[in-house]
């Protein structure tokens, strides 16, 4: 599972994951278990393990068991080497239970594992490729359950552990779950004071929060503004077609915005006054420095940021609802 995937889960929905590898864990019994634990010291994963059977040894022994059927390898023992009908079945089911072995020892030594993991290895060989393709991906989310259990810290409950330890685990997640509800409550607390402080200490930063405008948006305007006055020759750039640009610039971006925050009002010192609170708070913004707009960027930055966190905290609590009371 992706890194990234992984973290958003934890953060937005942990409790749906910790259900979700549980399920894992359970999935893949003690016996399951003990098939696959030489793999926990070999050089060898059940990927490739499947792989080697799935591509070579199941082919082999597909086209040998075509053999018992064989008309012609059955003609020609029987012309070769004198045996009759019954004969002759016997001698074929004997070959190929004998290939059969033989090709089991070669995929064992292809595969190279160690010693005391080899019978494993080649009963592993001999189980239908079904049954295979199920182990192996039982044994990747059960492998998957364990890695993320141990990288991220997010304990997991294994129903096939001991009674004990069943209980410890338990312990475990019911004081992680009190540890993430007091870290929501302080980083809740704490975004509340930063945005306080936020909003409290640039009154444009608060126009534009109140209004619910797209900072990005209007520093796109100031651009395009710069643009238009660059064109113009030092000569012409007085203080009425520096107005006259700032009008055009804006104009469409106004008329819209007047529209959104005036609802259905009709009033037109009321719609006056609301287009002229934006184009001030636009004159604004535009007269300020560049080292100016970075800061305001910065503050528009961290305080959605704060907002993200604190809707990213009501999804989680939504989210975990579902699974602790």
């Amino acid at each position: 599972m992706d890194d990234r995937v992984v973290k958003d889960q934890l953060l937005l929905d942990r409790e749906a994951l910790r259900a979700q590898l549980n399920g894992h864990l359970a999935s893949f019994a003690l016996p399951d278990r003990a098939r696959t634990k030489f793999l926990e010291k070999s050089t060898i994963s059940i990927e490739q393990l499947l792989n080697v059977i799935v591509d070579d040894f199941a082919p082999k022994i597909k086209t040998l068991e075509n053999k018992q059927t064989d008309k012609n390898l059955r003609n020609y023992l029987m012309r070769q080497l004198s045996f009759d009908p019954t004969g002759v079945d016997l001698a074929i089911s004997h070959l190929i239970e004998q290939r059969r072995h033989e090709l089991v020892i070669e995929a064992v030594e292809m595969l190279d594992p160690t010693e005391h993991s080899r019978l494993i290895v080649a009963n592993l060989l001999i189980t239908p490729i079904d049954e295979l393709v199920d182990l192996t991906q039982r044994f990747v989310n059960y492998q998957q359950a364990l890695d993320i259990e141990a990288i991220y810290g997010l304990s997991l409950l294994d129903a096939h552990a001991r009674r004990f330890k069943r209980s410890r685990m338990r312990r475990h997640i019911r004081r992680e779950q009190k540890r993430i509800v007091r870290d929501e409550k302080r980083t809740l607390a704490e975004n509340q004071n930063m945005l306080g402080q936020l909003l409290g200490g640039d009154e444009i930063l608060t126009k534009i929060v109140d209004n619910q405008l797209s900072y990005v948006e209007i520093l796109g305007l100031r651009q395009n503004y710069q643009k238009a006055v660059n064109r113009l020759k030092k000569a012409d750039q007085k203080p009425s077609q520096l107005i006259v640009i700032f009008d055009n610039t804006t104009k469409t971006y106004l008329e819209r915005e007047t529209d959104r925050l005036s609802g259905d009002q009709q009033n037109l010192k009321g719609l006056s006054a609301i287009s002229d609170r934006l184009r001030n708070l636009l004159l604004e913004i535009f007269d300020l420095t560049n080292e100016q707009r970075n800061q305001l960027m910065t503050k528009m930055a961290e305080y959605e940021g704060l907002l993200r966190d604190n809707a990213n905290i009501a999804t989680a609590r939504a989210n975990r609802a579902k699974f602790v009371q």
